[in-house]
């Protein structure tokens, strides 16, 4: 894994994943981790997408906590909690990197992130996939609307996507709402 070549955004998660295994003594760092690190730290394109899925995110949050919570504990001495890459996230992570080549990307992003996770084997996401009624196609369409023709060529892309609907006023809108 290239650190140099994640987003800022991508590296804060992963480092947020890391230390809410190691906060439940878990050893194995799996994909529902990473998700709970971009929950807890309100990522805008994991938001975007579940809303653009008509996701409730409050649900989907409670149940990657119920199965972060479901993770196999060990007791250990202080310190000496090791954790190791589950398969499947490591898995994942690789998938992800050949988005960022599909996408004539320069930086791992969340999106890429996302995209590995949503085609992933792993039972975790399969059970949300289902609960959810979310696939890979439907999670890659909410991307693009999100990201629009963007490429992921900084270490901070986040803060461009949808900056106008971010930042500005739809002018059009509100006088088709009767507010100008």
């Amino acid at each position: 894994m290239d650190l140099n070549r994640m987003t800022e955004r991508v590296q804060q998660v992963l480092a947020g994943a890391q230390e809410l295994a190691k906060s439940k003594q878990q050893q194995e760092l799996r994909l529902v981790h990473v998700l709970a690190a971009m929950l807890k730290q309100d990522d805008y394109m994991l938001k975007r997408v579940l809303e653009i899925q008509n996701v409730d995110n409050d649900a989907f949050t409670a149940s990657v906590n119920q199965m972060v919570d479901t993770v196999p504990s060990v007791s250990v001495s202080s310190g000496d909690n090791q954790l190791y890459m589950s398969q499947n996230l490591h898995q994942a992570i690789e998938k992800a990197w050949e988005h960022v080549s599909k996408f004539g990307d320069e930086y791992l992003s969340i999106e890429h992130l996302l995209l590995a996770f949503f085609t992933s084997r792993d039972a975790d996401m399969k059970k949300l996939q289902h609960d959810y009624a979310m696939n890979s196609d439907q999670v890659l369409a909410a991307i693009n609307e999100v990201r629009g023709n963007q490429k992921v060529t900084s270490a901070n892309p986040e803060n461009g996507y949808e900056a106008l609907k971010k930042y500005g006023r739809d002018l059009v809108e509100e006088v088709k709402a009767g507010k100008v």
